[in-house]
């Protein structure tokens, strides 16, 4: 159900809600990570930490919840899908790419520091076809469309750079990112 007012656009979903594994409260399930993060009490560990016997993504299924979303009717965003190089999955734009890194900190094979993350908009532009699987990746010897800030460098011109910066885990990201989607 979708209705307009002021400027945006609000949606209803019905979304899963999970049991939280350290408190037992039952929590949407894509809030579960930061409940638990920002939570600082003997059940739930220090604030800031997931406690290493806590595995959320196997956190108990209770229920759906009815969620209102609010949405502004013209956002300004990137016009290209952008691939996570950790678990290759694409995202809207960097924008959509930051958000994705903010929910997944340290939840299966991203970095448990938000600091060992590329910048978004350093992460590779895909094609996507209408079912959004990938179709085509920026190949080195493609400019990323998106990003002006690079004058035209290729991909490896940039993860050349990247290294002669001194930051070898974000030119290792893209290349990862690059590799699996070469396979």
């Amino acid at each position: 159900m979708s209705q307009t007012s002021k400027g945006h656009t609000t949606h209803t979903n019905d979304e899963r809600t999970v049991l939280c594994p350290c408190c037992g409260e039952e929590k949407l399930a894509r809030g579960l990570h930061l409940h638990v993060l920002r939570s600082s009490d003997d059940q739930h560990g220090p604030q800031g930490q997931i406690p290493p016997d806590v595995e959320l993504d196997e956190a108990e299924t209770a229920g759906t919840s009815s969620v209102n979303l609010s949405y502004p009717k013209d956002r300004k965003s990137e016009d290209v899908a952008r691939q996570c190089p950790y678990c290759g999955v694409p995202f809207r734009g960097k924008r959509g790419l930051a958000i994705h890194f903010g929910q997944v900190v340290g939840r299966k094979n991203h970095p448990k520091d938000r600091d060992e993350f590329p910048e978004p908009e350093d992460c590779p532009v895909v094609h996507l076809d209408d079912k959004q699987n990938i179709i085509e990746v920026v190949d080195s010897g493609s400019t990323m469309p998106s990003t002006k800030q690079r004058g035209g460098e290729t991909v490896s011109e940039f993860v050349t750079r990247l290294r002669q910066q001194g930051h070898d885990d974000k030119a290792n990201a893209v290349e990862r990112a690059l590799s699996v989607l070469a396979d």
